[in-house]
């Protein structure tokens, strides 16, 4: 996780520095629950909240990038800010003139097509983890952006994945041995899966894999690395299979794990994934 940072010097209506203030912050969200503050970009060492102005009247913090409602008191006198961008997204709108944006309010998962929204906020009723599936990068040339709108991927992550339109079955053996008509998947060439079920012990969701050999044109093995040991598989499995060979950003997903985060990916021009 990688945080963003905010600093600010508080002063007085003289312009002189105010050392000891205690200064509040709080998510722009119902019930505005205090923010997790951290003293890393990290985030392996969390702050205090509320913290206290310097000697110098400063103050800084990092924070997961998201909109917030901060609040300095100083004795008698109260100053509150709101809705303060802070990060990736913040509380800008990021809709750009000529740019068309939807709006996605779950639940469940969100179904990009390759004539969607050039725009797609993230922003469910109810606080959920959220996979975001783009189409097939051969099938369009635009541009898609995801971000959080709901400004709690950090609970909430936003899990962006590639089409996986092809059926597979695969066995419980050493090696696993897949199975998909006419597959045509040359060695080494990237591979993911994910389920409506369980699939066997070995095999991950949103994993990258490489093709290992192809014994028959309708059947292979896979590798967690290019050119490594066939991976066996155990135990039961249930549920449909689904494999496809699209990238993003080199792997089998992009996780957006900071609020307010968000990516913009370009499908590559040779249709193998996006970037």
């Amino acid at each position: 996780m990688t945080l963003a940072r905010f600093d600010r010097t508080v002063t007085d209506n003289r312009g002189d520095v105010v050392a000891g203030a205690t200064v509040t912050v709080r998510l722009e969200i119902p019930g505005q629950p205090l923010a997790q503050l951290y003293s890393d970009r990290a985030g392996t060492t969390p702050l205090g909240n509320p913290i206290t102005t310097d000697p110098d009247g400063n103050f800084g913090f990092f924070v997961g990038g998201g909109a917030y409602q901060i609040e300095v008191v100083n004795g008698g006198d109260t100053r509150t800010l709101r809705y303060v961008g802070i990060g990736l997204a913040q509380e800008s709108d990021i809709l750009v003139t000529g740019m068309v944006e939807r709006t996605f309010l779950g639940p469940g998962d969100v179904t990009i097509t390759n004539s969607d929204a050039d725009v797609i906020l993230i922003n469910k009723t109810v606080g959920a983890p959220t996979r975001a599936i783009l189409p097939l990068s051969s099938s369009t040339t635009t541009k898609k952006r995801i971000a959080d709108r709901k400004y709690d991927a950090t609970t909430n992550n936003i899990t962006v994945v590639p089409s996986r339109p092809s059926t597979v079955t695969v066995t419980i053996a050493s090696p696993a041995v897949f199975s998909k008509v006419a597959h045509g998947l040359p060695l080494n060439a990237p591979v993911s899966l994910e389920t409506s079920g369980a699939l066997p012990t070995g095999l991950l969701p949103d994993t990258q894999y490489y093709i290992k050999t192809t014994p028959t044109p309708d059947t292979f093995t896979v590798s967690a690395t290019p050119g490594g040991a066939a991976i066996n598989t155990t135990g039961g499995q249930s549920g449909t299979h689904k494999m496809g060979t699209d990238t993003i950003m080199g792997g089998a997903a992009y996780v957006i794990d900071s609020n307010g985060g968000s990516i913009e990916l370009k499908p590559l021009a040779d249709g193998t994934g996006w970037i």
